[in-house]
């Protein structure tokens, strides 16, 4: 209970003026590659079906709905907009905790603030709060919560969201768990004091990670090795006899699968995405080349021939890999990768984080609304409200 109240105390005084110019930056770019996944997934079937389930044309209010311009009540924006978030498979994520924090959070912040009129520094006092309580409470409860075939982004994500829109609905610290709350139900064991160490000193958020490719981040290492693989040795597609890889027994039971039966269930198969962006010959592979590779018959022979295998050495939640490529003419090579690309120990620079959300908004709203939302979210914490940069996230903008 005492663990339950200093994270509800952290919560309510995050300020943004005793914010490390580190963690304010790092959020901005949190936030603007969200932003940039949920413009990127509109258009998208899937996306068209919640939004037609859920009726959101129908219900009037001031929160918008990224990429259709609608004006919708808090809850049908947060719900939509997070499904875009995540829609793409190319969501932040935060490595230990086993979290996709930036879909849960940032999308409901974002209702909330537009609801309620709220200014720039407070959204990022709200999302910072959330994504440090969604990542402390997932480094306590994981790897055993995982391991009870858990989902963390889908009962963390609660969490992140409801502490950043609480925040910004001006909510205070005093419900606390009790005995029959989340940690007791949810896992066999948990660290505790992971949930309130050096809380308010250090953010985790600084941990997080962007995702180049729109796959499983399981496959992002394996991903980088084949690609490395075939840019240093360059050889063909067609001289491969096999892949394996080694790599954590996480990644294994979650990523080892063939013959996926959708786009979305390939993004999730290491094998596929291994196949895809071989077949591609990309260095960040996009839902554009993940359906290309869906329909090319070079990546289904392929990935038949990509093999995982669980290296008992590693890490349970470990991100690292080796990948072996057998070529038809007797060659092997091989290459390990500690950490994917976009990790903090190995990550993508300011300029990538950039061109990533260009590729993603550009493509949907026009380069012009694009730049406009690129620099209101480099200054977000001068805004006096979200309307300003929310004006510029759908189609519509384009043709206003």
């Amino acid at each position: 209970m005492q663990v339950t109240r200093a994270i509800a105390e952290f919560a309510c005084n995050v300020t943004f003026g005793r914010l490390r110019p580190s963690v304010v930056t790092k959020t901005r770019q949190l936030m603007l590659d969200c932003l940039g996944n949920q413009i990127g997934a509109c258009g998208e079937e899937s996306a068209q079906i919640l939004y037609d389930v859920l009726a959101v044309a129908l219900v009037r209010g001031r929160c918008t709905v990224v990429g259709y311009g609608s004006k919708t009540a808090p809850l049908l924006a947060g719900c939509m907009n997070g499904m875009l978030a995540h829609l793409l498979d190319m969501d932040d994520a935060h490595r230990d905790s086993l979290t996709k924090t930036g879909s849960a959070i940032t999308p409901a912040a974002m209702a909330i603030a537009e609801a309620r009129g709220c200014d720039g520094k407070s959204v990022i006092e709200a999302v910072v709060a959330g994504y440090e309580v969604m990542i402390r409470l997932g480094l306590a409860v994981n790897p055993g919560h995982r391991r009870r075939g858990f989902h963390s982004t889908a009962t963390l994500g609660a969490f992140g969201a409801a502490v950043a829109a609480g925040r910004l609905l001006g909510l205070n610290e005093d419900r606390i768990e009790g005995r029959e709350g989340f940690i007791r139900g949810y896992t066999g064991r948990a660290d505790l004091g992971r949930i309130v160490k050096d809380i308010g000193d250090r953010y985790h958020l600084l941990e997080s990670g962007f995702k180049p490719h729109a796959a499983c981040r399981y496959a992002h290492g394996p991903i980088d090795a084949a690609v490395g693989l075939r840019r240093t040795h360059e050889f063909e597609v067609e001289e491969i006899e096999s892949i394996d890889v080694y790599l954590s027994a996480l990644a294994n039971r979650q990523s080892n699968f063939h013959e996926p039966q959708s786009i979305s269930s390939a993004q999730g198969s290491t094998p596929f995405a291994i196949a895809a962006s071989l077949v591609c010959s990309t260095d960040s592979l996009s839902v554009p080349d993940m359906k290309r590779a869906f329909n090319d018959a070079r990546t289904w022979e392929l990935h038949r021939r990509v093999r995982l295998h669980a290296d008992r050495a590693m890490d349970y939640m470990g991100r690292g890999c080796t990948v072996r490529i057998l070529l038809r003419s007797g060659k092997s090579y091989e290459l390990s990768v500690e950490l994917p690309r976009g990790e903090p120990e190995n990550p993508l620079s300011d300029s990538e984080i950039e061109q990533k959300f260009m590729r993603q908004a550009a493509a949907v709203i026009g380069k012009r609304e694009a730049d406009s939302i690129r620099d209101l979210m480099n200054k977000i914490e001068t805004l006096p409200t979200m309307s300003q940069l929310m004006n510029h996230v759908s189609v519509s903008a384009r043709v206003a």
